[in-house]
């Protein structure tokens, strides 16, 4: 039997309570400080820049393992100079054997600048001073942390990767391409431990200890809930989840029943204040907008949907939906366009995850102390589900990505936000709605619109203003352009004027701090003439007279001309660039004279001009480099590379810059499956790919293709 407009009405009044001036005023507060924090943190927050001499810290959260022996981890807080800084970092480059969690390590490195709004700066170690491992509860954190894992290793695929992240928001051995096609299909929330979590344990405790009272129950339900945070990590989502059960635990255990929305405000407050810094966290405010829209909106659409569908469809379709709502806004400073995937992948592979979280998970992980088989089985029970969203996640990507009107296009955050508050007020008209809670509702709809005018910002060219890294269509040749900081350097130009001149119109640049030129062949310097007047330095390697007569142009019109070999460094904004080939140049200006650039930063580049197979061996021989996260492929894909350079590097994207239907079949088969077989690295091309651009947000890549 369906729920009429009158119990639907009463349902939202006992889950929300009449909507009182205490309520209103924590929501007003709250929304009032968030604004408030971020324009702070926009324009005052601390910038961490430089080299360091000891760095000492506490690894606090969950590492990504990216090679057999480094892993890269999250750190809250840290001293520096013998002072204590509240601040999150991400530590690179810190080698496995130090990145157990509760290990404690001094280093020295370098800040660099992070674009990331949950981490206030990165840092690259250069050594390891000292280290002393975990002990006491640290050592039993990483103990149950490493358990689950092991309890499923004799099932394969993704499934079993994905199941800590289920379990305990630990997705470290998720697969570069599982990460993005979750992002792509907006299912990562699933590997964030939040609300959902701490529902099932308080639940589960609230009724274990339901015998001594109330009051103990509720007690025992706080301390299970923080050794749960412990045991999870204190990422932004899991606070404000934690943070929201206590309050409305302790009212409880006081007799009062706590409403759910001011439940919401006053933890978002309390936290802000104590670190201001999750104002700007993205995986804050998409916990805290989806929350508010579940449960101010979730039974208001579940009641419309029942005029067209059965009670039980309509309430599991109204729950993704009322998420995806409120989530939109947020997620326009992830993505680059708004995805009619995300809905149909929610309501198939949502559902899955609370049994595999808590239910199976969580149990498997406690049984492992008691009976290693019966752990076994009930934690392959729970791969079974994880497995299966892992799959959906994979098809519906792929679906996106195969058909283009599946991706509506980013038009500006405003609009978007605009569209879902006119959703969210017709969804709640209501005769019977108070005023107050009308007040309350537009509270929460300006939220949302203040959100968008800050994705509205990003939407200034192609996907978003802010890429890090261009590769231009310039045919068959190379042109990469990469930003740190504000300043731009373009690597080699194409073969024409006009191509070069018209990708830098589209992307909006009038001038390049930098025009570093890899070697002389027409395909990578005929454009050099479109550059005149727009240039501040030019680089090269030694190269005749005749060669270096391109530039003359651009010095006349006050560039200047810099000589670059091999172990010369300068920096690019947040990059420190290297060369690292060649040794010797013969001044012919071919492809063994390419200037090979090593950027590295807030993560790391290779540009390999067109050096041949044993120019990359003589740079794998070097061994200054083990993984690389951008490629710009060498000579346009040719057959002349070398396998074990692409094992070496293992990039997660490789750029082919290469003409529609050359005639050198470029890139060659053997180069793809060379590329796909040791880093299966996300290929982009210029003949089917058209101009792209590379974003760094939240710590992963993002692709933007103009075809």
């Amino acid at each position: 039997m369906g729920l009429s407009n009158t119990s639907v009405s009463k349902q939202i009044e006992e889950h929300l309570g009449s909507p009182t001036r205490a309520g209103i005023f924590l929501v007003t507060c709250s929304l009032l400080l968030w604004i408030f924090l971020i324009i702070i943190n926009s324009t005052s927050a601390p910038e961490l820049t430089g080299t360091f001499a000891n760095l000492e810290f506490r690894v606090n959260g969950t590492c990504q393992q990216v090679s057999e022996t480094e892993s890269k981890c999250p750190v809250q807080g840290f001293v520096l100079n013998d002072s204590l800084a509240n601040l999150r970092l991400f530590v690179l480059n810190l080698e496995q054997q130090y990145s157990g969690y509760g290990s404690k390590v001094v280093v020295t490195g370098r800040f660099i600048n992070s674009a990331a709004s949950d981490y206030q700066a990165l840092v690259r170690i250069n050594t390891v001073h000292s280290f002393s491992e975990a002990t006491g509860i640290d050592l039993l954190v990483q103990d149950l942390r490493a358990r689950l894992p092991n309890l499923v290793e004799s099932v394969s695929g993704e499934g079993s990767k994905l199941l800590p992240g289920l379990v305990l928001g630990d997705d470290s051995s998720v697969t570069d391409q599982l990460r993005k096609d979750m992002i792509y299909t907006s299912l990562s929330h699933l590997t964030a431990v939040s609300g959902a979590n701490c529902s099932v344990i308080v639940v589960l405790l609230n009724v274990l200890f339901a015998r001594f009272g109330r009051v103990w129950a509720n007690l025992v339900a706080i301390m299970g809930l923080a050794g749960f945070v412990v045991l999870v990590g204190a990422e932004p989502s899991v606070q404000r989840a934690a943070a929201m059960a206590v309050i409305v635990l302790i009212g409880l255990a006081g007799g009062k029943r706590v409403k759910a929305v001011a439940a919401l405000a006053f933890a978002c407050l309390l936290l802000m204040l104590i670190e201001p810094w999750l104002a700007t966290s993205i995986g804050f405010a998409l916990s805290s907008a989806a929350t508010a829209s579940l449960i101010l909106f979730q039974p208001r659409i579940a009641s419309f949907l029942q005029k067209f569908l059965p009670v039980n469809v309509a309430a599991l379709l109204a729950v993704p939906l009322a998420a995806q709502i409120g989530a939109q806004p947020v997620l326009l400073l992830l993505d680059d366009g708004i995805s009619l995937v995300s809905i149909p992948a929610n309501i198939f592979a949502a559902p899955l995850a609370p049994a595999t979280t808590m239910s199976i998970g969580l149990v498997a992980l406690i049984l492992s102390y008691i009976s290693i088989p019966i752990a076994s089985i009930l934690a392959i029970i729970a791969w079974i589900p994880a497995e299966i969203i892992s799959r959906f996640s994979s098809y519906f990507a792929g679906l996106r990505a195969e058909h283009e009107f599946l991706t509506l296009p980013l038009v500006g955050g405003v609009f978007t936000a605009l569209v879902t508050g006119m959703l969210l007020v017709s969804f709640l008209s209501s005769r019977r709605a108070f005023l107050g809670m009308r007040i309350l509702f537009s509270t929460v709809v300006l939220s949302l619109l203040t959100l968008g005018l800050l994705g509205s910002a990003r939407s200034e060219i192609a996907g978003g203003s802010d890429w890090v890294i261009a590769q231009c269509d310039v045919g068959q040749g190379d042109a990469v352009i990469i930003r740190s900081k504000g300043l731009t350097l373009l690597y080699d130009t194409g073969e024409s004027p006009e191509m070069i001149s018209n990708c830098l119109k589209t992307l909006r640049i009038d001038s390049l701090d930098v025009l570093a030129v890899s070697h002389f062949d027409k395909d990578h310097v005929g454009g050099v003439d479109a550059l005149a007047g727009r240039v501040t330095k030019i680089f090269s390697t030694k190269s005749s007279a005749e060669n270096l007569s391109i530039f003359q142009q651009l010095v006349t019109s006050g560039a200047k001309y810099f000589e670059l070999g091999f172990g010369d460094k300068f920096m690019l904004g947040d990059f420190e660039v290297q060369v690292i080939y060649p040794r010797t140049v013969s001044g012919n200006g071919g492809n063994e004279d390419s200037l090979v650039l090593y950027f590295q930063g807030p993560f790391e580049i290779l540009l390999l001009g067109d050096v041949g197979k044993v120019g990359q061996e003589e740079i794998m021989r070097q061994g200054l480099i083990t993984n690389i996260d951008v490629l710009k492929v060498a000579h346009h894909g040719s057959k002349d590379f070398s396998e074990k350079l692409n094992e070496r590097l293992l990039p997660k994207i490789s750029l082919i810059g290469v003409g529609a239907k050359n005639n050198y079949g470029h890139p060659t088969a053997k180069l793809l499956d060379s590329l796909k077989k040791t880093g299966d690295s996300w290929v982009v091309r210029t003949d089917l790919h058209g101009l792209s651009l590379i974003y760094w947000r939240e710590l992963n890549f993002h692709v933007w293709s103009s075809r």
